[in-house]
């Protein structure tokens, strides 16, 4: 029937003179997901109430709705069975934030290196960062996400926090040259020392093993 609160009650028109109009969504919802028209003269016209509004997910943005094959509204002209679908695209301003640490030997944050990038982009994208030092002797580390989040960008700004390590590398592995930085960061590396008692060691600066 034609209560737009209860389509599916009969209303004492037969169902033959009359078209359903269905409604869906995609990307989002709609408050109702059918209606039904009677026609005169086979044409039929939605009442207000009639109509479904349709709400974006989340992520998706609200003033992208698109609804195919056309917008229902009163003035539409409905002669049979119909479709309205609503669709709805993702957002592309949604905030998001890098954050970079520099560690030093022991593991520790030297605070006068770290740095901040804010921007925007689109939902479920991926959130850029570099893993390029700015540093010298620093190189690359490790990146970890805030809690529920994991490098995409969500609808909720707290989750799309990326924070981005680097250590520091001055000391290598190499026997002949300790001093020179191997890649790996020096918080993951100790140093072995050697000394003699009553002789010698062929080997008297100190090694590091990773």
């Amino acid at each position: 029937g034609t209560d737009p609160e209860d389509p599916d009650k009969g209303d004492e028109v037969p169902d033959k003179y009359q078209a359903v109009v269905t409604y869906k969504a995609v990307n989002g919802t709609v408050d109702k997901t059918k209606a039904v028209v009677t026609l005169e003269d086979g044409v039929g016209h939605l009442t207000n109430e009639q109509i479904a509004k349709a709400t974006a997910a989340d992520g998706y943005a609200q003033s992208s709705l698109v609804w195919s094959d056309e917008t229902p509204t009163t003035s539409v002209n409905i002669t049979g069975d119909v479709t309205f679908t609503a669709t709805f695209s993702k957002r592309t301003d949604l905030a998001y934030t890098v954050n970079y640490y520099y560690e030093d030997g022991d593991g520790n944050i030297v605070e006068e290196f770290t740095d901040q990038t804010t921007g925007s982009g689109t939902f479920e994208s991926e959130i850029p960062y570099s893993t390029e030092s700015e540093h010298e002797n620093y190189i690359y580390d490790r990146v970890t996400y805030a809690e529920g989040g994991d490098g995409t960008i969500t609808a909720d700004p707290t989750k799309n926090v990326v924070n981005v390590y680097f250590a520091l590398d001055v000391i290598g592995t190499d026997p002949e040259d300790p001093d020179k930085g191997d890649e790996v960061p020096d918080k993951y590396q100790i140093k072995v020392t050697y000394k003699g008692e009553n002789g010698t060691v062929d080997i008297t600066g100190p090694v590091y093993v990773t």
